[in-house]
């Protein structure tokens, strides 16, 4: 899920939070118990890692790899996951462009987090967490002043995960 808020459409007696475009991608719980063996591509897991080189451009080429290795059937052969392998690369592609719009476009506030594992619907409610209570991290996010972090993965209540 992602949840776009417009700049200056959030304010308290009458005074702007913040003034710049603010997005907050939501992860599965699933993601987060798993992100760092999503991928086991040596190659790619190296491109990925470099923040400096990392580009739209390169994103794609891993999920293309991904996609070629998918469709010749050798995924476990070139080291991608085999289980639910789509939507574990989606993730890892999200996670990266998250970083790479950071670190482009300055005035664009973009993180990533995972609520926890919440007791709703999709969970069969066998979550932990009231949905209230998950909701209190991307709140936080959502409600961070300009000039706060962005590029990165949160778990729960604002606590940064490296990558």
């Amino acid at each position: 899920m992602i949840i776009l808020v417009p700049p200056s459409t959030i304010s308290t007696h009458n005074t702007i939070l913040f003034s710049s475009l603010l997005i907050i991608l939501l992860f599965s719980h699933f993601f987060f118990e798993i992100h760092f063996q999503l991928v086991s591509n040596e190659w790619a897991i190296k491109a990925l890692s470099d923040e400096k080189s990392l580009t739209t451009e390169k994103v794609d080429e891993i999920v293309n790899e991904f996609l070629c290795a998918f469709k010749e059937g050798v995924l476990e052969e070139k080291g991608w996951p085999i289980d639910l392998a789509a939507y574990k690369v989606s993730k890892v592609a999200m996670n990266a462009h998250t970083r790479i719009v950071a670190q482009k476009y300055s005035s664009i506030c973009v993180n990533c987090i995972c609520p926890g594992f919440v007791n709703t619907d999709i969970t069969c409610n066998t979550g932990p967490m009231t949905p209230e209570e998950a909701a209190k991290g991307p709140i936080g996010l959502a409600l961070l002043p300009d000039g706060g972090p962005s590029g990165h993965f949160f778990y729960r209540k604002n606590i940064p995960i490296s990558f």
